[in-house]
């Protein structure tokens, strides 16, 4: 088999490893594992990897190969990252030299992260970023990493810091090199509506051919969807969705494109596009269960398209699932957004203080992170819950702390929020006119 013209790397593989051929198995797997992530099949190249790192005894500096390379190939589209978080773990637990340590906690950070563990992966990233060699390419891609607000860890003056680090550190980089870290600085000043954000997305090369650019440039397309879809920038979040799709289907990514259709779903409920949607959600929950990072946004439009059509058991069950799952996984705009569907079931039923608790709920981690743009879904609800239970000061302070986080950003969905809520505070007030230019 392996004197053939063209040896199937994978059967060799098969071959080598029924065989007992340990040394001859681990080169073919890899080099098969090779193939499959250039063709895309990011699953295939998980399971040969993961396959011949479970052999017993074999040589430390070997295992931690392995350990890189199946976590790079999950980071880059494959399936769970539980096993390769296990593996990493004991790789560094063997006590690597420091340049492969730093690198190994760089990768277990970023798995950690993408599988929801976001307070211990900024963790191991910001150990990684201290061992490993200043200006490096590791440590300028760990500090771009650490810009990323999703999750519950640091705050909008800790993340623009990294920012900085990021800018100084990358500042001598080719520019082609350094598309997936400029893709996280704009990530960053997406979310927080900062004015120079689109200057900065301009920026990135988005025309080259050069080979090696295509896959960082599908990447820094998908990282940006989410951004403009929190502001309200929903055509901004088409375009991008638009662009990253045409560019996994030129690279042959089935993986990215699958996980592409939860963006779409997210996009047409919120252009109104409803026809089929609640199938089209359904159908793609089930595709995804037990991988809440991709499920908790399909159980949120899941439950809001029920609430919308006259199914309050049904949009109970599917934002306490959402809630649930955005928690698990650490997503603060997620939690935001369950708790304002929830405050809302609240309130149709005239359950003003369990609106509050719910409203308030969703609030606190947005207020914690300092990114006011992420309060558009959530604000509303609770001034409107405030004031039926008779806070009304506590509602105005709302209204002032949202309107100084606001000021200066590009955040048109917080900034139609912050009208609406002063248009409610107006007209519990009495002052009806002023309420009617508000909600104008």
């Amino acid at each position: 088999l392996a004197a053939s013209a063209a040896p199937s790397r994978a059967a060799l593989a098969r071959h080598y490893r029924e065989a007992g051929m340990v040394a001859e198995w681990v080169a073919a797997a890899e080099a098969a594992a090779d193939a499959a992530e250039r063709a895309a099949k990011f699953d295939e190249a998980t399971r040969l990897l993961a396959e011949v790192a479970r052999v017993p005894n074999l040589a430390a500096r070997v295992r931690r190969r392995l350990a890189l390379n199946l976590g790079h190939v999950v980071t880059g589209g494959g399936s769970s990252p539980d096993e390769a978080i296990a593996l990493i773990r004991r790789c560094l637990d063997e006590k690597p030299p420091p340049r492969e340590r730093a690198r190994l906690r760089h990768v277990l950070g970023d798995l950690l992260v993408r599988a929801g563990a976001i307070v211990e992966g900024r963790r191991e990233l910001e150990r990684s970023v201290l061992e490993a060699e200043p200006a490096s390419e590791l440590h300028i891609h760990g500090l771009a990493t650490l810009t990323s607000p999703w999750g519950p860890g640091g705050d909008l003056e800790e993340h623009m810091r990294w920012l900085r680090e990021t800018e100084l550190a990358a500042r001598n980089m080719d520019s082609l090199g350094t598309i997936s870290v400029r893709a996280l600085e704009c990530q960053l000043l997406v979310c927080a509506g900062d004015r120079s954000a689109w200057e900065a997305v301009r920026a990135i090369p988005w025309r080259t051919q050069a080979p090696k650019a295509q896959l960082d440039l599908l990447w820094a397309a998908c990282a940006l969807i989410d951004p403009c879809y929190h502001l309200g920038r929903y055509d901004r979040a088409r375009q991008f969705l638009t662009d990253a799709v045409r560019r996994a289907r030129e690279l042959g990514n089935d993986d990215v494109l699958a996980v592409l259709g939860s963006s779409t779903l997210a996009i047409d409920w919120a252009a109104g596009s409803w026809s089929g949607l609640a199938l089209r959600v359904r159908a793609s929950a089930e595709a995804y269960a037990g991988r809440p990072q991709f499920t908790v946004r399909l159980r949120r439009i899941s439950g809001l398209l029920a609430a919308a059509t006259g199914q309050p058991e049904l949009a109970e069950h599917e934002l306490q699932r959402a809630l649930a799952e955005a928690e698990e996984v650490g997503t603060v705009p997620g939690i935001a957004a369950s708790c304002a569907g929830l405050a809302r079931l609240r309130l149709a039923e005239r359950e003003p203080a369990a609106a509050c608790e719910q409203a308030l709920r969703g609030l606190t981690p947005v207020r914690a992170k300092g990114i006011w743009a992420w309060a558009g879904e959530v604000a509303l609800p609770a001034v409107e819950a405030l004031v039926a239970c008779g806070r009304r000061a506590e509602a105005q302070e709302l209204v002032a702390a949202m309107a100084a986080g606001v000021r200066g950003r590009d955040a048109p969905l917080a900034r139609a929020a912050l009208h609406a809520c002063r248009g409610h505070l107006a007209d519990a007030d009495g002052r009806h006119a002023d309420g009617a230019r508000e909600f104008a």
